[in-house]
C-alpha cells in the first residue's frame, strides 16, 4: 500500500483529505483495516482498493460491502497504471 499525493487533483471535495491506494487488495483484510484507520483515526478520506485479478476483485468487493466501508473504490486494473 502507498499514500497517494496530497494534491487537490480533480475536485474540491477531496481538498485536505488523505487518499490511500491498496494496490493488491484482495481478499480485503488489509483494505478493511486501512479503511477503519482512515475513517476513525484520520477523520475520513478516500481509499482505492485495487485487485488486478477479476475473481479476487469480486471477493474484495463483497468484503468491502460487507464491512460497510464508505468512500472506498474497488478497481480491477494492473497496478502499474495506477501510480
Amino acid at each position: 500500500s502507498k499514500r497517494v499525493g496530497d494534491s487537490n487533483g480533480g475536485g474540491s471535495h477531496l481538498a485536505g483529505r488523505l487518499r490511500v491506494l491498496d494496490a493488491c487488495a484482495a481478499p480485503g483484510s488489509k483494505t478493511t483495516q486501512l479503511g477503519s484507520w482512515l475513517f476513525s483515526e484520520m477523520g475520513g478520506g478516500v481509499l482505492v482498493a485495487n485487485e488486478p485479478n477479476k475473481h479476487r476483485a469480486a471477493k474484495l468487493r463483497a468484503n468491502v460491502i460487507r464491512s460497510g466501508l464508505l468512500d472506498c473504490v474497488v478497481t480491477c486494473v494492473d497496478g502499474r497504471v495506477l501510480g
